[in-house]
């Protein structure tokens, strides 16, 4: 079994193959984690932030998290739906730096975000 990795070149909104010329393992970060309500409506997840270098999220609920680039967001719309219980990271130095938003199948829980910049 082999992982190709791929990293979302911002300039051309693609994903593109990973290269040791787009990966900088070394790369600083500084953390920062905020807590998000959930919410039966769509709320922002993450703010737009063009020094971010990458994120982790965290659905601290017993509800699906719905997590989209649009606003607002809805089910139809999410790029990725994240479980109950589970946990989305995306550290690479050709991140998406617009805001993210997020529905909840129902609003119980939280989802802990990390924003490294």
């Amino acid at each position: 079994m082999s992982l190709l990795l791929h990293v979302f070149d911002t300039a051309t909104n693609q994903w593109i193959p990973a290269t040791n010329q787009n990966l900088n393992p070394n790369l600083p970060r500084t953390p920062t984690t905020t807590s998000v309500a959930s919410s039966a409506s769509s709320v922002t997840i993450l703010a737009a932030n063009p020094s971010r270098k990458g994120f982790s999220i965290s659905n601290v609920s017993t509800a699906k998290l719905y997590l989209s680039f649009t606003s607002p967001a809805t089910t139809a719309n999410c790029f990725i739906e994240v479980p109950a219980g589970a946990f989305l990271l995306l550290d690479q130095q050709l991140i998406v730096t617009s805001a993210i938003y997020g529905i909840w199948a129902s609003a119980n829980g939280t989802c802990q975000v990390t924003e490294y910049v």
